[in-house]
């Protein structure tokens, strides 16, 4: 645009010059024929005024080279590459609106993205309300109507003179945390005792307890291996989580087996693994599952389990087929001073017909 505009201003100066000289000089025709003579401002300290063609000019002007004036108004107005310049910035503003376009394209991809995300996310939050409006009307129903509040801990809430809690309330805000602990430890006796009593017979009968009880005994003693030794190699270790390799060879091929040890405080064995077994919480934990099914309940301790993972990209989507066995090992070596008991939890690839 500034090329442009000073290209016509400086045509139209040029014009309006041409327009305002006189071809004569002192009333006389000039002697070049229609030519005239175009002086510059005499800044050069000339004193005098020059001649030229015979005709005297201002003692402030300088003679200038020839130009004919139908040459300068017939080709000046074209000196400028005109169409170059009008077709650069047409070039330019139509590749403007291109990106201007790519990118509206792309902010409405986005949108429907997002609003794809919020609408999974609505849906996330309505099934976790209902869950928890059925957890909330199951729990109402099992407890009785009056409940007592539970003071959270902290220094302002301590037993003493600058106590913001009277003293009924703090002895009531204990006696609810004693109440807790009991319904916790009566929580996992129950979970015990129901283990203990499970049946164990229509697992003993099912075509897969060979190798169930096999493969179960035979990964128990692979976890009851110890570290030590140097057999073991640590490679990562996070914690209180270490994991180990070993070298081994079995019919020429390189197998390393991997071996993971861990604890975890506040929590008994059997909560663990029963975590880890029972499909009532597995939602709760392992985030990579879509769809969970039991297709086969061999006993309390045994069930078979169909999982449908997350696809991951780029990979495609995977399924899984197992059988899944948790049990008690009791302590049978008490020279060792361990008085807990260990739990197991097996899975083993399997097959099934109900899903080939």
């Amino acid at each position: 645009m500034d090329t442009l505009q000073s290209y016509f201003d400086a045509c139209a100066e040029t014009v309006k010059d041409v327009k305002n000289a006189e071809p004569t000089c002192n009333g006389h025709e000039s002697e070049n024929d229609g030519t005239i003579e175009v002086a510059v401002a005499a800044e050069y300290g000339l004193g005098e005024s020059p001649k030229v063609g015979g005709r005297a000019f201002s003692p402030h002007h300088l003679p200038y080279p020839q130009v004919s004036k139908e040459i300068l108004l017939k080709h000046g107005a074209y000196a400028l590459d005109f169409r170059g310049e009008a077709l650069t910035f047409k070039a330019t503003t139509a590749g403007i609106l291109t990106t201007l376009s790519h990118c509206v394209d792309v902010m409405n991809q986005r949108e429907e993205s997002f609003k794809k995300r919020l609408e999974r996310e609505g849906e996330k939050q309505r099934r976790l309300e209902e869950r928890l409006n059925h957890a909330l009307a199951d729990i109402a129903k099992e407890r009785p109507t009056t409940r007592r509040v539970v003071v959270m801990g902290g220094p302002d809430y301590e037993e003493g003179p600058h106590s913001v809690i009277g003293e009924d309330e703090f002895y009531d805000a204990v006696e609810s945390a004693l109440d807790k602990m009991d319904e916790e430890e009566e929580f996992r006796e129950r979970l015990r005792l129901k283990q203990l009593a499970a049946p164990q017979k229509p697992a003993a009968t099912h075509p897969l307890w060979p190798q169930i009880e096999k493969l179960t005994l035979e990964q128990l003693g692979y976890a009851q291996q110890g570290v030590e030794g140097g057999i073991w190699q640590i490679f990562a270790e996070e914690g209180e989580m270490k994991m180990y390799r070993r070298e081994l060879e079995e019919d020429g091929l390189v197998v390393d087996p991997l071996k993971a040890v861990h604890q975890v405080r506040g929590a008994t064995a059997h909560e663990m693994a029963h975590h880890f077994w029972s499909p009532d919480v597995r939602f709760e934990w392992d985030t990579s599952i879509e769809q969970m099914t039991v297709l086969d309940r061999i006993s309390d301790d045994t069930l078979i389990f169909l999982q449908l993972h997350k696809r991951v990209w780029p990979t495609a989507q995977r399924d899984a087929l197992f059988w899944s066995h948790i049990r008690q090992i009791p302590s049978t070596d008490p020279a060792n001073g361990n008085a807990h008991d260990t739990w197991i939890v097996c899975n083993q690839s399997t097959e099934h017909p109900d899903d080939p």
